[in-house]
């Protein structure tokens, strides 16, 4: 098939995201900027509750407070409101409510948390996952400048501060895709790892069917099942009953705005900020992520190159799920790396640079964005992203 590619720019040693200082500087302010903020948030903090009136940590405080309740109590406890408030008040009283809404493969997961005090819990948790998807970074792209890039993402800063699991998912999201090829069976297992949040883990049977990675497959689904088993063996049975009410609840939630849609990195949430009905609101993220799914899967059929399958996939699966908060988000530091490296490898288009810089600030921006215009740009980003890669894909 002929392609016209008069319209990509040329790689060349003046490339833009290599020899201009100014970008080297970047992550350097960034990061002076994060340690100022982070300085400001402990110091302002009362009692460990910041300026905002949420704990140090935020989200963190379930992941303790579940595993408190799992080791001391009954873990089916976890997943009542009441009662978790009560163990969170254990750590930070006054705190708020905040409720336990994660499947028992994640519990079982966090369950030996409580082990140590909250600060230390949560140091350990956050520097442990940090390190792995550093990690899974620098296997994508092995300078100092990238990781630098990296560490001031601001993706990084966001879910560090929420004492969120992104670091986890992305690190075992982006392992999967770059094992894939070279060891498939390690590649299922994390992919069967992921069944800590398993929404994020949709699109993988239909990758591996069109790598016809039956080994990544087997490997994956052993996994899931092992871990599956190992968590009931844990937390008990009635756990998975208490988990598919906390969906519903989840769901209603959502839908009501209770979980705050200008958090919310997806179709969905935009579209309800934005006064569409519940129906036209499903409606849109229904199409959405069933054209991603299709661009995705136009990707993989026309090309191997990891750079394009990864970001695709990535771009993808940010635009499946229907609950996606904006610390998830720190996905899109996999694609921006993917597309970076494929752009200086093999040229750009028009827009593409832009549409990369716009991706990696966007964790910074969206909240404020949301709140001053009505307008969530996460998903219109993450679909960008998978018409860059559809772009580039039919040249190579």
């Amino acid at each position: 098939m002929s392609t016209n590619t008069s319209r990509i720019e040329p790689a060349n040693g003046n490339d833009y995201w290599l020899n201009q200082r100014r970008l080297r500087a970047y992550p350097v302010i960034f990061l002076g900027v994060y340690m100022v903020i982070s300085i400001c948030w402990i110091l302002l903090s009362t009692n460990m509750i910041d300026i905002k009136g949420t704990p140090l940590g935020a989200d963190f405080i379930t992941f303790w407070a579940a595993s408190h309740l799992g080791l001391h109590g009954n873990p089916v406890d976890a997943y009542d409101a009441l009662k978790i408030h009560a163990a969170e008040e254990l750590v930070v009283p006054s705190s708020g409510v905040f409720v336990w809404l994660y499947p028992p493969t994640f519990f079982a997961l966090v369950l030996p948390l409580a082990k140590l005090p909250y600060i230390a819990s949560y140091l350990a948790f956050m520097l442990t996952t940090l390190s792995g998807f550093l990690a899974t970074m620098w296997k994508i792209s092995p300078t100092r400048q990238s990781i630098l890039l990296v560490l001031a993402f601001p993706g990084v800063l966001i879910n560090f501060m929420s004492g969120q699991n992104a670091f986890l998912t992305a690190t075992l999201a982006g392992l999967s895709l770059l094992l894939l090829q070279k060891n498939p069976v390690l590649a299922g297992i994390c992919i069967g790892l992921l069944a800590v949040k398993p929404h994020l883990a949709i699109l993988f049977p239909l990758a591996l069917m069109i790598s016809a990675a039956w080994q990544a497959m087997l490997s994956a689904a052993i996994t899931s099942g092992l871990f599956i088993i190992l968590s009931t063996f844990l937390l008990g049975t009635q756990v998975w009953d208490a988990f598919l009410n906390a969906i519903t609840f989840a769901r209603q939630l959502n839908e009501q705005g209770a979980l705050p849609w200008e958090k919310m990195s997806t179709v969905f949430a935009g579209a309800r900020a934005l006064e569409l009905s519940l129906t036209a609101a499903y409606a849109l993220h229904a199409s959405i992520a069933l054209l991603a799914t299709m661009g995705m899967i136009t990707v993989w059929r026309r090309t191997i190159d990891l750079h394009l399958r990864g970001a695709s996939f990535v771009a993808a699966t940010l635009l499946i799920s229907p609950h996606l908060f904006v610390y998830d988000m720190l996905w899109l530091a996999l694609p921006i790396a993917w597309l970076t490296l494929h752009g200086m490898a093999h040229g750009w288009r028009k827009g593409d640079r832009e549409l990369l810089i716009l991706a990696w600030l966007y964790p910074l921006i969206s909240l404020g964005m949301t709140k001053s215009v009505g307008l969530q740009i996460g998903p219109l980003i993450s679909f960008g992203l998978l018409l860059m890669t559809l772009r580039h894909s039919r040249v190579g």
